[in-house]
């Protein structure tokens, strides 16, 4: 049977795995709206640009990125805006004098956004509520913010569940109380965002 659609929704179910090599998809999100929208005002009230509302969120975890290449863009921007109080453009990426930087900021933004062209067809729905992301990139900072929060918070669950078999197995009951409640607070946040993307956790 066809999934029903409730009207203004696009319907999103990602089957979460722990398989942390997918980390690069979260990182290379948040470096490709880096550098084609970072300049975009995201709040034009508080003049907050896109690079400066990511960053401002991930700044914690910038020596967390398993991806080397992402991180460095990711770092450029944040130096960028350390140094001169705004937010790079395109231009900034694509000429940086870091050969890596540069090629890798030339393929995220050589990269065609695509609709599911069986979306479109079967629900002719992506078109009339879905704007591109040149139109949208607010919300697209916001999603791709959250799944990548919601990645790096599963891979801080299970290095915290490893942390607990080894109490467990050395026999420190203490420590394992203590992980055990850290456990039950990351799951709460790993549901709270998952639920706000609509994503489906498979266990």
């Amino acid at each position: 049977p066809e999934p029903a659609i409730q009207p203004g929704e696009v319907p999103v179910t990602v089957r979460e795995q722990p398989n942390f090599k997918a980390d690069d998809f979260q990182e290379k999100d948040l470096a490709r709206i880096i550098v084609a929208f970072g300049k975009e005002m995201f709040d034009e009230e508080e003049q907050l640009s896109v690079a400066e509302f990511i960053i401002s969120n991930i700044e914690e975890v910038l020596d967390d990125f398993d991806n080397p290449e992402y991180a460095a863009i990711v770092k450029a921007a944040h130096r960028f805006l350390t140094d001169e109080e705004k937010a790079p453009d395109d231009m900034f990426f694509i000429h940086h004098p870091d050969p890596t930087i540069s090629k890798l900021s030339v393929d995220l933004l050589a990269e065609p956004y695509e609709y599911s062209e069986n979306w479109e067809k079967k629900w002719e729905i992506l078109l009339r509520m879905q704007p591109m992301p040149s139109l949208n990139f607010t919300e697209d900072s916001i999603q791709a913010l959250k799944r990548f929060k919601l990645r790096k918070i599963e891979k801080v669950i299970q290095q915290n569940l490893e942390a607990i078999r080894e109490h467990s197995q050395s026999g420190d009951e203490n420590q394992v109380q203590i992980r055990l409640n850290v456990h039950q607070k990351l799951l709460a946040m790993r549901n709270d965002i998952a639920a706000e993307l609509g994503t489906v956790i498979i266990r």
